[in-house]
């Protein structure tokens, strides 16, 4: 079964970019630019694993972590948090939300396909 990687990013090059990196590789990718579509996306559509923007207009990627991790039928979609150093100090409040792990913009993309893939394996 094909796996699905859902990139939440209020940038149109970030989620572009992300996109096109694992689409390449043979996933399927839902890029969206803001929570409420990412909420719609995930209760339409099956998802492995959500790449998340924190920093972002009106509400931001925690709020969609903490939707994720209350919702028991979503709950188990593995969350790495892909955001700007300056945004570090909400760490600990990612880390209460059992985030998979973290990746600083600007971010290699080889850094970023090794700990998907890795994540994505023991799922």
């Amino acid at each position: 079964m094909e796996k699905v990687i859902l990139v939440l990013d209020d940038d149109e090059n970030t989620r572009q970019t992300i996109s096109a990196i694992f689409k390449e590789r043979g996933y399927k990718v839902l890029a969206l630019p803001n929570v409420p579509e990412a909420i719609s996306a995930v209760r339409r559509e099956h998802v492995d694993l959500a790449l998340v923007d924190i920093k972002m207009p009106i509400v931001d990627g925690y709020e969609f972590c903490e939707f994720l991790r209350k919702t028991d039928k979503y709950s188990n979609i593995a969350i790495v948090i892909v955001t700007g150093e300056e945004e570090r100090y909400g760490r600990e409040e990612a880390e209460s939300l059992k985030i998979e792990a973290f990746i600083d913009k600007p971010f290699k993309p080889m850094e970023l396909v090794a700990k998907v893939e890795k994540i994505l394996a023991g799922v």
